[in-house]
């Protein structure tokens, strides 16, 4: 059994602080080695060594407010890093003539003849199956076809004889504020914390949060070692569900699939032309984007719906 003792006094803990609690402990039975002191202030060096003769803990509390009445609370960061790829570069050599339309170079058909997806999609399911690692930077990638997809040019089969591709791979970083708490036991001999409690509360209210945007490590390093906040949580690295494809993430989504319609109409009628400069800002600048749901019927989401299924 043991029994413990808290002061909060604005003064530290003496001698006769010790001998007081010896006392108590000794009108319960308990001899002093079963007792644990503890001070919000601190103890005299007489104090401590009177308790090592005794064999009776000592421990000072720390974390409390000016007033030694509540926890203390300080600001804390919560950094979420998403890692998001983006195609910088893609080569394709295949038996599609140089002529065919951008559509029919890039299309991808199984082996009934049935529109699969695009060479997009193809490093997009490689970023999901982990590749490239979440590691910013430059990386460059050597993308096999699957198996039976093939491309088509004047409803013909075609042969793709290679297809890579240059990703660079980037962070966005959102900071959301908060606050914490942090109160211990410390030994006062000077062996360090003995136990602790730590407690952080993130309110993620609604509204707009600054994101950073890094494009390689050492940047990304040294924006984290420079946050200044008493308490930081960093929750990554959280890979994005899609890739950057120009100015829209791929696979698109069904707010980008209904713009780019309209877009369609648009250059059909003459009113603009049709380069992928006409959807700078379609996606807009809320990161959240990303995580929009997939249009419906996309094939290549279809594809690997069936495969997962068997």
């Amino acid at each position: 059994m043991l029994a413990v003792e808290c002061k909060n006094h604005k003064r530290r803990k003496d001698v006769g602080d010790v001998g007081r609690f010896r006392d108590h402990l000794e009108d319960v039975g308990l001899a002093p080695q079963q007792g644990i002191l503890v001070s919000a202030s601190g103890f005299t060096s007489g104090a401590l060594g009177r308790a090592e003769e005794l064999g009776m803990r000592t421990y000072e509390l720390s974390g409390l407010s000016p007033d030694r009445l509540s926890e203390a609370v300080h600001k804390a960061s919560q950094l979420v890093i998403s890692v998001v790829p983006f195609m910088s570069q893609l080569s394709v050599v295949s038996e599609v003539p140089d002529e065919a339309s951008t559509t029919e170079a890039l299309a991808l058909y199984d082996a009934e003849g049935q529109l699969v997806g695009s060479i997009p999609d193809l490093l997009w399911m490689r970023w999901l199956k982990g590749e490239p690692e979440s590691i910013l930077g430059q990386h460059v990638l050597e993308i096999p076809e699957p198996e039976g997809w093939h491309a088509r040019t004047n409803g013909e089969r075609a042969r793709m004889l290679s297809v890579s591709a240059k990703v660079e791979v980037g962070a966005a970083v959102v900071e959301l504020p908060g606050t914490a708490t942090s109160v211990a036991l410390i030994d006062p001999e000077g062996r360090g914390v003995q136990k602790a409690r730590t407690a952080a509360r993130f309110e993620n209210a609604p509204g707009e949060y600054p994101v950073r945007n890094f494009r390689d490590e050492e940047e990304l390093a040294a924006y984290l070692e420079g946050q200044r906040t008493a308490f930081r949580v960093t929750v990554g690295r959280i890979r994005a569900p899609r890739i950057r494809l120009e100015h829209v993430y791929w696979p698109p989504s069904e707010r980008v699939a209904r713009r780019i319609k309209q877009l369609e109409k648009f250059h059909r009628a003459g009113r603009i032309g049709m380069s992928p400069e006409n959807l700078r800002g379609v996606e807009g600048t809320d990161l959240r984007t990303i995580w929009e749901p997939i249009v419906r019927g996309y094939p290549a989401v279809e594809y690997l719906q069936k495969r997962e299924n068997g």
